[in-house]
């Protein structure tokens, strides 16, 4: 596994899913734009995959290969959620005058993300993380394990699938696990000022 995509998807349909309360809107949207390998496209994500596996990280691969380490536009998301009645403070579609367009709650941990919809004209009133499940765990338990949840988080295969009973809305629940993916997303923080905190290292566990 070398990113956590899928999983972040999964996520998201899973917190738009859930009924209204003081913590959940009850409602939400998915906007999918073709932006494959942060902008570079399909073809030059491979080349980036290659040059991963020789030893570079996520950033250095993309600036090998001549393209920027996010390349990625928002401008059409901005106009997809206008076009939505959504992100924009003011009168409501239909005239209604006492319901209000009040902004958006969004799921993402990029804080360019969060700064180009602005710039865009998307009002942004909550960034909610999106922390990869297999660090949820580690959060959760960051000095001490027991025996059963060391031997559960023993991952013999570098894409292997950890199982996390009701964390998922799609498949029966599951957290990505695996060397690729967890370098993946240490670089997205450590270089890309994705807003994480880092988990613990195992190895510091008492």
């Amino acid at each position: 596994m070398r990113c956590d995509c899928g999983e972040q998807l999964d996520e998201a349909l899973r917190l738009i899913s859930l009924p209204p309360s003081s913590s959940s809107p009850g409602r939400g949207a998915v906007i999918y734009l073709r932006q494959e390998g942060r902008g570079i496209g399909l073809l030059s994500k491979i080349r980036a995959y290659n040059l991963q596996d020789m030893g570079h990280d996520t950033v250095q691969a993309n600036l090998l290969l001549g393209h920027g380490a996010d390349e990625r536009r928002y401008d059409i998301a901005a106009a997809i959620l206008q076009d939505l009645g959504l992100g924009e403070e003011g009168e409501a579609m239909g005239g209604d005058h006492d319901a209000t367009r009040m902004g958006i709650e969004l799921l993402t941990n990029n804080p360019d993300k969060v700064k180009s919809l602005e710039a865009e004209g998307i009002k942004v009133v909550k960034r909610r993380a999106m922390i990869p499940r297999s660090w949820q765990h580690l959060h959760q338990q960051p000095v001490a394990m027991k025996a059963d949840e060391e031997q559960r988080m023993q991952v013999d295969e570098p894409g292997a699938v950890l199982s996390v009973h009701g964390a998922t809305l799609i498949g029966g629940g599951g957290a990505a696990y695996g060397v690729d993916l967890e370098k993946y997303l240490r670089t997205k923080v450590e270089r890309m000022g994705h807003m994480l905190d880092l988990p613990i290292p195992s190895s510091s566990s008492t």
